[in-house]
């Protein structure tokens, strides 16, 4: 997708893999730029999802950073959106 230049602006990102370490690559969160990722994974994973690498490389980018695996966001995430603006909240 970078090679072929199809990558533009975003504003929300879903990490892929769960934040392993070979996901969310520099270049490509540099094309995309987004404001707000969100990272499925686990509790106290076996796998460590997600890796410390991604979550630097996703902090340095200064977005916003959802978790399902923190207690902040263990119950699970929700975005409500009117197709100009979104929000994210908890599940009711």
């Amino acid at each position: 997708m970078l090679a072929a230049g199809v990558l533009f602006d975003i504003d929300i990102l879903k990490i892929g893999h769960h934040g392993s370490r070979t996901s969310s690559s520099q270049p490509f969160l540099d094309a995309l730029l987004p404001e707000a990722g969100v990272i499925s994974a686990g509790m106290e994973n076996s796998y460590g999802h997600p890796h410390e690498d991604v979550m630097a490389r996703l902090a340095a980018t200064g977005m916003r950073i959802l978790e399902t695996d923190t207690s902040e966001d263990a119950d699970g995430i929700r975005m409500t959106s009117d197709c100009q603006t979104y929000e994210f909240g908890p599940i009711p």
